[in-house]
């Protein structure tokens, strides 16, 4: 069923990508990305170096070695080709990985490859580089920071307007605090436009008190 549908995503890509790369072109590149995948799954080593282009570079070789026995589950998909020149052509896509105490999915990634006796062969790729603990850790790092970023602007938002509500003489002090309690950063949204915003500076309080002195 794999199979059937990597096919069909070769051919409905096909009337959209680069129309220098014939459709039989695709359809190879697809499977033996697809081929790649299951020989990642099933720790076949042997028929991983079927795949591999001689051209390919020890750093790619040994890369693509130290996957074997990892126990990886791998799933990959093919998005778009393109042609680089030197009768290689570059599909990108997506791919989905689980290993031991890890698991990502959606991560973009390439495969260049070219022609060896008539056949395609991968010659690079970088999604052997994705799966190392080193960078798993750094994109986990570069998560934490931006929801860390993201988080404390949100909280310090909430805690002044939470504050806002309590120290202020405002209507509807109880309910406001317990809705700002359960609701947090939402209802802090809420309360600067409904409350914080409409009310009297002191500025404007003084000069409501001369107005009314005069009158």
């Amino acid at each position: 069923m794999k199979k059937i549908i990597i096919f069909l995503g070769a051919v409905l890509i096909s009337f959209s990508a680069n129309a220098e790369i014939t459709l039989n072109d695709k359809v190879e590149i697809t499977k033996v990305v697809f081929d790649l995948s299951e020989t990642i799954n099933a720790a076949d080593w042997n028929y991983l170096t079927v795949l591999i282009s001689p051209n390919a570079s020890k750093e790619f070789q040994d890369g693509m070695i130290s996957l074997v026995g990892k126990n990886i589950k791998f799933e990959q998909n093919i998005t778009d080709f393109e042609e680089l020149g030197d009768g290689k052509i570059k599909a990108k896509g997506r791919f989905a990985a689980e290993q031991v105490g890890t698991s990502i999915s959606g991560l973009s990634d390439y495969f260049i490859l070219e022609k060896v006796g008539g056949e395609w062969k991968i010659v690079d790729a970088d999604f052997y580089k994705k799966l190392s603990t080193e960078y798993v850790f750094k994109f986990v790092i570069v998560i934490m920071i931006a929801v860390f970023v993201m988080v404390i602007p949100m909280l310090a938002f909430w805690v002044w307007m939470l504050v806002d509500a309590i120290q202020r003489p405002i209507e509807n002090k109880i309910p406001w605090i317990v809705i700002l309690a359960l609701l947090q950063f939402l209802a802090a949204i809420i309360y600067f436009f409904v409350v914080y915003r409409k009310r009297k500076t002191p500025k404007q309080e003084f000069a409501c008190e001369g107005i009314k002195k005069q009158v």
